[in-house]
Formats: C-alpha cells, structure tokens, sequence
C-alpha cells in the first residue's frame, strides 16, 4: 500500500478502495479499515464527523488534491486526541 518518499508514505488510494454489492449494483468505496491497518491506529475512536472528513481526504488524495501529508497525521493521532470516542 503505497510507497516510501523520504519521510513520508505516498498513498495509493486504490489501495483503500472497496465494494458493496447494492441489488443489481457494486458501488465502490474508500474502506478507511484499510487505513487503520495501514497506519496502525484506530479511526473508529474519532468522532464520526471527523471519519467523514478523514474519508473525503482519502478521496481527493485520488485526484491529486490532498497528499498523504493531509491524511495520515488523522489516524496516528486517533488514540491520542481528548475528544476521542472509548
């Protein structure tokens, strides 16, 4: 899942992308599971609004509008943030 760049991780967004079966359609989706295991944290302790944002940047890093340097810090501060759900 992504690539090492100096100090940081380049992230392929594909590497996060999954799908549901809905009916007769397979909808895709950002599976942000796939980046707590990547970063070893637990994005389910944030509060969901903060989830949602964390997922619209995992988007836009697909579109080259947001980098890793935008994502990452999100679930390596999941544990340590005060306002984080038990």
């Amino acid at each position: 899942m992504g690539t090492s760049e100096g100090n940081s991780t380049v992230l392929n967004a594909d590497d996060f992308m999954d799908e549901i079966q809905v009916g007769d359609q397979t909808c895709l989706f950002y599976n942000l599971h796939h980046l707590d295991v990547k970063a070893g944290a637990e994005l389910a302790r944030l509060p969901f609004s903060i989830r949602v944002l964390v997922e619209n940047l995992l988007r836009k890093s697909a579109g080259g509008h947001a980098s890793s340097s935008d994502v990452m810090p999100w679930p390596k501060q999941a544990k340590t943030l005060p306002w984080s759900t038990p």
